[in-house]
């Protein structure tokens, strides 16, 4: 039986954890335990029998590597796979960029699509492309075309296609090694056409660098992406019109002013490991202000590091007004389950948004949770302070705001010192880091690394007494109750000079200090 995207989405959570209750993905996935166990059989289908997942009364059991599990994925033929519409879809649109017309009866026979569901697809298409603000133009004798303002038809472009490729460390575009059938058939599409429009991706690398900034894996894949899909429009003369972001960098990407103003916006909505000088809103920040002070009214820590906090909240929402205007966002799933996890301060943050941001700023839920893990993690530290000895490089694939919670649950538990965020693709920046042992919350990723003779250490993203324990037995110093050595302390204070102790003292200290 073809498997789908649900099957491989299903696959890809029970090789992470290794094994999972039925009740759980049935309940998660919003299936009936039929479901989840016809959809086990239908995978083990293409596993080889030693690698099959194994099916108890109540738990699924993977017995399946991260790369047992690609090179299942990669195996598959377009056959093997039933695609739906928003598949379809996706790939529909990329043709439209590579080809100047196109014949739908082609796609279908190249997707091997019954006549029945080539029917259905018409209508809902349609549909589905209105509410996305386009439309299918037809062309006598030639095929057809998707047609929509220019602004959006780049953005949707850039969502679908940062899906399907890598970003390798000489800058060059990639075919992500979990692809599925359609997702191949999107990125030999797209590369087919890249090989006729070589475009040297360095140069966005170098300006980057020489205005010192750093982005993370995923908004650079979406910045690359984004970057070739708008140099070829351009050289069609297919330009954006009268884009209108104010208050963003000023890098210089392109020669015309429009074009320029569109990916500098861009720019500036994406997630920084380094981050962007961004011109400040006063309007904005009294919001972000007046937000801080409704939360902290109705907790009982009070926010030291007020100023900090405040801008960071700024720096989140200021990008979230930039990508709702954009339409597009990046979905982590870690984000799921934090109103789960912390009940009270998402209920906090929630409230303090309806009152101060939701007036001017729309926020999903996901965004909300991201605020409240800027939150948590000011909380933590405001809490307790230690000094740091052991030096971590945590390797994950989530955002900024994810992977600082993170990192700031381990200073607030531990006496770490958090050298670098990283993504799983960007380890040969190791060579040049410092570090004791490299931490992640990703069995996939503690699993590539283990591989790899990498020193890692596999946690549970939220960190709870079990994973406390286990850190401490793996001679982790905790952070509660640390002293100084007072003559150290001493010493350090004397040799300050006159009108910078307070600084220095947040620089040296700065788990006791704010």
């Amino acid at each position: 039986m073809p498997i789908n995207e649900f099957s491989i989405l299903i696959a890809n959570r029970i090789q992470e954890k290794s094994n999972v209750t039925i009740s759980y993905l049935a309940y998660r996935y919003e299936r009936s335990p039929s479901t989840i166990r016809r959809t086990i059989l239908e995978l083990n289908d293409h596993i080889a029998l030693e690698k099959q997942f194994i099916i108890t009364d109540a738990t699924i059991i993977s017995q399946l590597s991260y790369t047992d599990l690609i090179h299942a994925i990669s195996a598959l033929k377009i056959t093997d796979y039933a695609t739906n519409s928003y598949e379809r879809l996706d790939y529909l649109m990329v043709i439209s960029f590579t080809e100047k017309y196109i014949n739908l009866t082609t796609m279908y026979n190249e997707l091997e699509i019954s006549q029945s569901t080539r029917k259905k697809d018409r209508t809902l298409f349609s549909d589905l492309l209105k509410e996305r603000e386009f439309v299918i133009k037809s062309f006598p004798s030639k095929g057809i075309q998707v047609i929509g303002e220019e602004q959006h038809y780049r953005i949707e472009l850039a969502k679908i296609l940062a899906k399907v490729i890598e970003i390798d460390e000489n800058n060059r575009i990639v075919e992500r090694l979990a692809n599925n059938p359609i997702q191949k058939l999107i990125y030999l599409a797209f590369s087919q056409y890249m090989s006729k429009n070589i475009i040297d991706m360095n140069y966005i690398e170098e300006l980057l660098n020489k205005h010192e900034v750093r982005i993370n894996y995923s908004s650079k894949k979406f910045l690359f992406v984004y970057y070739l899909i708008a140099f070829c429009r351009i050289r069609e003369d297919q330009n954006v019109r009268e884009t209108n972001f104010s208050e963003i960098p000023d890098f210089f990407f392109f020669n015309e002013k429009e074009e320029n103003n569109l990916i500098n916006a861009i720019l500036a909505s994406l997630d920084y490991n380094k981050n962007l000088s961004i011109p400040t809103s006063p309007e904005l920040v009294e919001q972000c202000d007046q937000f801080v002070e409704k939360v902290e009214q109705n907790i009982v820590t009070t926010f030291y590091t007020r100023t900090v906090l405040i801008q960071e909240i700024y720096d989140y929402i200021y990008k979230v007004k930039i990508r709702n205007t954009l339409k597009y966002d990046f979905y982590d799933n870690k984000l799921d389950h934090v109103s789960e996890e912390l009940p009270f301060l998402f209920k906090q943050v929630t409230n303090a948004y309806r009152h101060r941001i939701e007036p001017t700023i729309s926020m999903s839920k996901e965004q909300l949770s991201t605020l409240v893990l800027i939150f948590r993690k000011h909380v933590l530290k405001n809490k307790i302070m230690g000094r740091n000895t052991k030096k971590i490089v945590i390797i994950s694939n989530s955002a900024k705001e994810k992977t600082a919670f993170f990192a700031e649950q381990l200073t607030y538990h531990f006496d770490v010192d958090i050298i670098d965020t990283l993504h799983i693709n960007e380890l040969y920046l190791l060579n040049h880091l410092n570090f004791d042992t490299l931490i992640t919350f990703s069995n996939r990723i503690s699993k590539s690394l283990q591989n790899l003779d990498f020193p890692i250490i596999k946690t549970l993203y939220f960190l709870h007494h079990e994973e406390i324990d286990y850190l401490l037995k793996l001679s982790f110093s905790s952070n509660s109750h640390r002293k100084l050595v007072a003559e150290e302390f001493v010493e350090k204070v004397q040799s300050i000079e006159n009108g910078q102790l307070s600084e220095c003292l947040k620089e040296v200290y700065p788990n006791f200090f704010v």
